[in-house]
């Protein structure tokens, strides 16, 4: 195996050759059929051609989005589980990215047998994930990282609060709205400011991670023996992008615990995880 690249830049590497030109074809598709349409000499068309085009265009975008998803999916499958050492860890992410399906996926899809070279590469990257991921010791990670709420943030919440609260009592004594109207709006201000002086007056971290375990709130804390798996998982809630850390102990149930919004971004809090257990493992060992 050569371990030419890492997971970051093979996701990015996907994420050019596969997502950013998918959205290229859904964009030129109708632009070039508006193009076509426009030209049309047929009367009824003619009246109808902007959203005929569109449709059109849209339907075109797709299925060539989709075809070319199947295929510069599985040529990037060929290079990043050949060029990356934590395949285990690369699926993972690259399932979370869009860049490959479980049915697409390189190991359980079927070739040609007339198509050797295939075979070899499949059973070099078969032979890759027989292997564990590993992580090496970063010594710019701390012996312990604690995760807060920013008090920037905080501060924000709270001022906005004072702001809704104000206004609100204001709005009552100009008899601007009607009594209930002022009332929500004093709820609301006094829900957004106590939310903001509770985060301001509270300084215990949200996570507490050394090379013992780890912390989370108010839970007790667990060992980096009494767990499994570890990770974060990216997900969509609306039109925002999630994280979550996701614990799975080998006693206890399952624990899900969102990461967003900390002083410490994600992708930091993962790092991190993943240095800690690599130096309780040489601790332990």
């Amino acid at each position: 195996m050569h371990n030419q690249f890492s997971i970051e830049e093979a996701i990015h590497k996907g994420k050019l050759s596969i997502v950013y030109t998918m959205l290229i074809f859904l964009l030129v598709c109708p632009v070039v059929s508006i193009f076509i349409f426009s030209n049309y000499e047929h009367e009824i068309i003619h009246q109808l051609w902007l959203p005929i085009a569109l449709w059109i265009g849209l339907i075109i975008g797709f299925i060539f989005m989709k075809l070319y998803w199947n295929y510069a999916s599985l040529k990037w499958q060929f290079w990043a589980f050949e060029n990356v050492r934590n395949v285990h860890e690369l699926k993972r992410k690259a399932l979370e990215n869009k860049l490959i399906s479980e049915k697409n996926f390189i190991l359980v899809r079927k070739f040609k047998n007339r198509d050797y070279e295939r075979h070899k590469k499949v059973e070099r990257i078969r032979k890759n994930f027989e292997e564990k991921d590993i992580h090496y010791d970063d010594f710019s990670v701390p012996k312990e990282m604690e995760v807060k709420i920013p008090k920037a943030n905080s501060l924000i919440v709270f001022i906005i609060g004072v702001f809704v609260v104000v206004m609100a009592i204001k709005s009552y004594l100009d008899q601007s709205v009607k009594m209930y109207q002022s009332l929500i709006i004093l709820a609301l201000g006094i829900l957004l400011l106590l939310s903001g002086l509770l985060a301001l007056i509270d300084k215990k971290p949200q996570l507490i991670l050394n090379s013992n375990g780890i912390k989370i709130n108010k839970k007790d804390f667990i060992s980096w023996n009494e767990i499994n798996q570890i990770y974060v998982e990216k997900g969509q809630d609306g039109n925002s992008v999630t994280h979550h850390l996701i614990i799975k102990p080998t006693m206890n149930k399952d624990i899900k615990f969102r990461i967003d919004g900390y002083d410490k971004k994600p992708y930091l809090i993962e790092k991190a995880i993943q240095i800690y257990r690599t130096r309780h493992k040489k601790i332990t060992s």
